[in-house]
């Protein structure tokens, strides 16, 4: 859940990454990758991604639901509701990155965080927009 987009959006945790396409059709998918793999409030990087934008033709209800997140800054919240626990998550920041970049979300870190992930410019899959909380 993110306040200040409005986005109150289900979160698949746990996918593998040959199911997040799949997943993203019905929420956002968590995945895991080695230096990347930690689950809300444990020690590491909590990494989501999400759709910015989509095929117009598309049924999928969730294709824009990451199209605002270049308007958060810092200090703006995140909420996670993972096995009844909320966990709550301040942006610290963001930063543009070229697709195989997978290595920008490993982060060496004794704090819990979250990297929300989308492609940027809107339309397009140029890039990928991270956003850390």
């Amino acid at each position: 859940m993110i306040p200040k987009l409005n986005i109150d959006v289900p979160v698949h945790f746990g996918i593998t990454l040959d199911e997040v396409m799949s997943a993203m059709n019905n929420g956002v998918a968590h995945y895991r990758i080695a230096g990347a793999s930690a689950y809300p409030g444990e020690i590491g990087n909590f990494v989501i991604t999400g759709h910015s934008a989509g095929d117009i033709y598309s049924s999928n209800p969730y294709k824009y639901i990451f199209s605002g997140l270049e308007r958060l800054e810092d200090g703006d919240l995140i909420y996670v509701n993972y096995n009844s626990v909320r966990y709550t998550y301040r942006v610290i920041r963001k930063q543009v990155v070229e697709p195989t970049n997978v290595a920008a979300l490993v982060e060496n870190t004794n704090k819990p965080l979250i990297t929300l992930v989308t492609c940027t410019p809107l339309g397009t899959s140029r890039y990928r927009l991270l956003v850390t909380g």
